[in-house]
């Protein structure tokens, strides 16, 4: 929207200059300065108006922003809450298919949890050596 309101400043202030196009062919020193000089008044003329209605409320940059509105617009849309009620019911199958699998993934962790082995130690416990080969340790 910028760069169209700024290329339509652009295009009023060259229509207004282009009258300075066809100064002459250099012959005529002052008719060239003339028409230059004139040229440069109407730039000057219209780049007051602009400033006068502050680029914004110009006719003409009103007029791009009439057209851009109405090409971006976004409008109601009256099958919204249909559509949102539907991703609400595929959120709740997916929130259902997670709940799921994390619950088969943690029976599955719990199982093997439980059926991991005990701990055993290669060298019998002192108590039980004791028991066994009395009080000295098997030694008389």
């Amino acid at each position: 929207m910028t760069c169209r309101s700024v290329h339509r400043v652009l295009d009023d202030l060259q229509g207004a200059r282009m009258s300075g196009k066809d100064a002459g062919d250099g012959a005529d020193l002052d008719r060239i300065t003339a028409t230059y000089i004139w040229a440069t008044a109407k730039t000057h003329k219209v780049m007051d108006e602009y400033l006068k209605y502050q680029f914004l409320e110009h006719p003409a940059i009103a007029a791009v922003l009439a057209r851009h509105l109405p090409a971006t617009a976004v409008l109601p849309d009256e099958q919204l809450p249909a559509k949102v009620k539907a991703l609400e019911q595929t959120l709740s199958k997916l929130s259902s298919k997670v709940d799921q699998l994390e619950s088969k993934q943690n029976y599955k962790h719990t199982k093997f949890v439980e059926m991991a082995p005990v701990p055993v130690s290669l060298t019998p416990q002192a108590s039980i050596l004791k028991a066994k080969n009395g009080q000295r340790g098997g030694h008389n």
